[in-house]
């Protein structure tokens, strides 16, 4: 009776702090005539986030802007006019926010429960990353699309390139994007040998566990702050938007991928029979390399890996530091939601796509 008692306290608290979450207006919502659904050839229906310029550019090519591994389409936008899709939007881009498969109403196939669990890095890749662009690609007309990825989500740029081929995507940015990992001397390290030893279906229900610590970001609480951003650049109103609406309940499969590449120190398939650290030498399109000079999670080094492997002859790297001359040494994820990312990021990315559209 007293763990009974226990667990329905504990259900009370968070019922009561994501209300609270919703009262003090940290909830985001999506007008229902933006979102659009997309059929991946293994029956699942993933959520699209369309942003539709107001004033498009003439013959610009439609931009998805992908999340990372924790994370969903809110990394790109966390209220009116707030993130990078609402930006690109403005001046003319068409952009669609994509939400990977176990995120933002994304339904399995029907009758399918082991479907909804377990998904891995590859179910990414071989299957929602092909339906995403062929559905953009065919929603606008366009015979290929521009690919934007955060951590994970550029990652998944660069193996679909890889294994894909570069029909569909004329060029790409990746920010935050490991290739080679460290883990030993990652705080995620302590985690590793625990997460190989859960059963790999199982599935992390964390989306709950945020709506209900965000609330408390007020009170100075503010869990793993340090670990994906530089605190100092990630606003307190933005850590607890961030927290309540964007961390999706996340595959034990898909961290046991992460784990496995932590300890051999790149990322390949499950079969490991496609390396693709060590296949980035495939890709030629034009690339831009962004990372953060703090990132504990994709350090410079990390990252600059990939941009001396590629074979692209058009491609530029960009460490935001002080030392380069912003305002902050930009952490994992305050290079697309720091205070100073709207003035310091979003330009320069903006830019860079604006100059690499077909001629």
């Amino acid at each position: 009776m007293k763990r009974i008692g226990l667990i329905f306290a504990a259900c009370i608290g968070l019922v009561v702090l994501v209300q609270a979450g919703c009262y003090r207006g940290l909830a985001v919502e999506y007008p229902k005539d933006i979102i659009h659904k997309v059929l991946t050839a293994d029956g699942w229906r993933l959520t699209v986030i369309h942003f539709e310029p107001s004033s498009p550019i003439e013959g610009a090519l439609p931009v998805i802007m992908c999340h990372g591994a924790t994370s969903t389409s809110y990394t790109w936008h966390l209220g009116p006019g707030y993130g990078m899709a609402p930006y690109f939007a403005e001046r003319g881009f068409d952009v669609w926010a994509v939400n990977l498969r176990g995120r933002f109403d994304a339904e399995p196939p029907e009758g399918d429960r082991e479907a909804a669990r377990g998904w891995r890095f590859d179910d990414y890749l071989n299957q929602d990353l092909p339906a995403l662009i062929d559905y953009v690609r065919e929603a606008t007309g366009a015979p290929q699309v521009i690919w934007i990825g955060h951590s994970m989500g550029g990652m998944l740029l660069y193996a679909y390139l890889e294994t894909h081929g570069e029909q569909a995507v004329h060029a790409g940015v990746t920010m935050a994007s490991p290739v080679v990992f460290r883990f030993e001397e990652s705080p995620l390290n302590r985690w590793a040998d625990l997460i190989m030893r859960v059963p790999a279906h199982r599935t992390i229900h964390a989306r709950g566990l945020a709506r209900m610590v965000a609330p408390l970001a007020d009170q100075g609480v503010r869990f793993g702050t340090e670990l994906v951003g530089n605190p100092d650049n990630v606003p307190e109103e933005v850590w607890e938007r961030y927290t309540y609406n964007s961390l999706p309940n996340i595959s034990v499969a898909l961290l046991q991928d992460l784990a496995t590449w932590g300890r051999q120190g790149t990322y390949f398939s499950p079969d490991g029979s496609t390396n693709y650290t060590e296949q980035l030498h495939r890709i030629s399109v034009p690339l831009l390399i962004v990372c953060g000079n703090l990132d504990r999670l994709a350090p410079p080094e990390a990252t600059h890996k990939a941009y001396l492997s590629v074979s692209s002859e058009d491609k530029t790297f960009r460490n935001f530091s002080r030392a380069n001359g912003y305002a902050y040494d930009y952490g994992h994820l305050d290079i697309i939601l720091g205070k100073a990312a709207p003035r310091e990021v979003y330009p320069l990315v903006f830019s860079w796509v604006e100059a690499h559209q077909p001629r």
